[in-house]
């Protein structure tokens, strides 16, 4: 006799005389609100929950990502060479710093660390290392200026650290 069942949410029965318990059974395992897309068997399940869930109210990044197609058509209309390669190549090359800053703060938000400071840091790195390789200023060598640059932002972190009661 097969135990395979029809549908993902239906459990195969256990003998009792096995003496297996079924934890799929118990109480507090029918009150887990589990994403339907999570229990999708088919790229169509999954679908038709996501657009269950969008219909709700619930849409999630939908906005932000019709947002981005709408802005990228509509500089694509007003110049002809914004999707170009060479152009998608510039875009990123001038937002790494801003993907490396969100990078940063996404970790130290994950970390439980509310540390906004993660601008300022930035802030005091760059004006330090742009002033230590001016050609009217220290003129140093770009690789001494970085160094210079990342002992001041760390050691700028006991200024920054706030001790809050409680």
């Amino acid at each position: 006799m097969s135990d395979v069942t029809a549908s993902p949410s239906e459990t195969p029965a256990v003998p009792a005389d096995t003496g297996l318990v079924d934890l799929t059974a118990a109480p507090e395992a029918a009150t887990v609100d589990v994403p339907p897309e999570l229990l999708a068997q088919s790229l169509g399940q999954y679908f038709r929950a996501w657009w269950l869930r969008v219909r709700a109210g619930n849409s999630g990044v939908l906005p932000v990502v019709l947002a981005i197609i709408v802005v990228a058509i509509s500089f694509q209309i007003a110049n002809s060479k914004f999707l170009s390669a060479q152009n998608l190549v510039n875009l990123f090359e001038q937002s790494t710093i801003y993907m490396l800053l969100a990078m940063a703060e996404i970790f130290a938000l994950l970390l439980g660390e509310i540390d906004l400071s993660v601008g300022l840091v930035m802030a005091l790195g760059s004006v330090i290392v742009a002033e230590l390789v001016q050609p009217t200023g220290a003129n140093l060598p770009w690789w001494v200026a970085i160094i210079v640059a990342l002992l001041a932002c760390g050691g700028s972190a006991p200024f920054r650290e706030r001790s809050w009661p409680g």
